[in-house]
């Protein structure tokens, strides 16, 4: 199976500081001198950490082999080897799942620096890339265990709600003679409701029609005393267009008085018009002979002067 992560060489720096911040350094002053210049307890103390920290499926060391410890005659003198060969063995494995083969345990024991730098560097590696993987898979993991957390609430819920369904059926169960009992006498409290109703119906539709005879006779009594307002009111109306009758004739001959006196102011009028045009020419007539006069008078004088002129002018100086 291919892999999507490769392991090139680190350097001593990169591989120590690596080991620093997955936090399986064998100890806090780890430097890269360490890791040029290895010591034999370098490599198992780093997968030891390694297995604790990361994998999480280290036993303790005094429960290593314990089976096999048990044929031995003095186990104690073998803890450290068994020890030693269990965690070759899983480190040997877990390399060779990452596809990196060829761990030895003379790589344990006596570490060359070339093979320790390429091994530590596939070790770095592939923690590189399983950080990056988680990084990408925390949202994912955390949104699971968020719908977990939901799942296990619903599941109470239900759990809740599915005992007391069951104790309500057992309640309703236990209640069933009771509710019977109720449900009998409900009937009958319908029945007499029907009835009551039915009765008070019946009242209804009497006291219905006793309103409506009662308003029947008031209106036959509302029409009576109408009808006789009505005559009343002709009765009125018809003394009242008599005497209007009367006024209107006394109305028409005073017309007609004040008709021959129009036409009498009329004939006045016009007799009046005649003699003012009378008068108006026998004036015409005055003013005409006076202005004749005026004239006859106007050459006499005229005459006068012309004799006196010529009278005087006969006399001489």
């Amino acid at each position: 199976m291919a892999t999507n992560f490769s392991f090139p060489e680190m350097t001593p720096a990169q591989i120590a500081e690596g080991l620093h911040s997955y936090d399986i350094a064998p100890n806090p002053n780890l430097r890269a001198e360490d890791i040029a210049k290895p010591q034999p307890e370098l490599l198992p103390n780093v997968f030891s950490l390694f297995f604790t920290n990361v994998v999480g499926d280290n036993p303790p060391d005094e429960q290593l082999g314990f089976d096999e410890l048990l044929v031995l005659e003095n186990p104690e003198h073998h803890l450290q080897a068994m020890a030693l060969r269990r965690i070759y063995r899983k480190a040997r494995d877990f390399l060779d799942s990452i596809y990196f083969g060829g761990l030895t345990l003379r790589d344990f024991l006596r570490p060359h620096p070339r093979r320790i730098i390429d091994i530590l560097s596939a070790l770095v590696n592939y923690l590189h890339f399983r950080q990056e993987k988680l990084d990408v898979l925390k949202p994912i993991s955390q949104e699971y265990f968020e719908r977990e957390d939901q799942l296990t609430e619903l599941r109470a819920r239900v759990a809740e709600l599915q005992k007391a369904k069951t104790e309500h059926a057992y309640n309703e169960q236990m209640e069933e003679p009771v509710v019977q009992q109720l449900q009998a006498e409900v009937n009958t409290l319908r029945q007499k409701i029907q009835e009551y109703n039915t009765h008070q119906l019946a009242l209804r539709i009497h006291e219905t029609e006793v309103r409506l005879k009662a308003k029947e006779k008031e209106r036959d009594q509302r029409i009576e005393e109408n009808k006789q307002k009505m005559t009343t009111l002709k009765s009125e109306v018809e003394s009242e267009l008599k005497c209007l009758a009367d006024r209107e004739r006394e109305i028409e001959e005073k017309i007609a008085k004040a008709a021959d006196l129009c036409s009498q102011s009329d004939s006045v009028e016009v007799a009046g018009r005649k003699k003012r045009e009378e008068i108006y020419a026998t004036f015409e007539q005055v003013c005409e002979t006076a202005n004749m006069y005026m004239d006859g008078i106007d050459r006499s004088r005229k005459e006068v002067d012309e004799a006196s002129m010529a009278i005087i002018s006969q006399i001489g100086p």
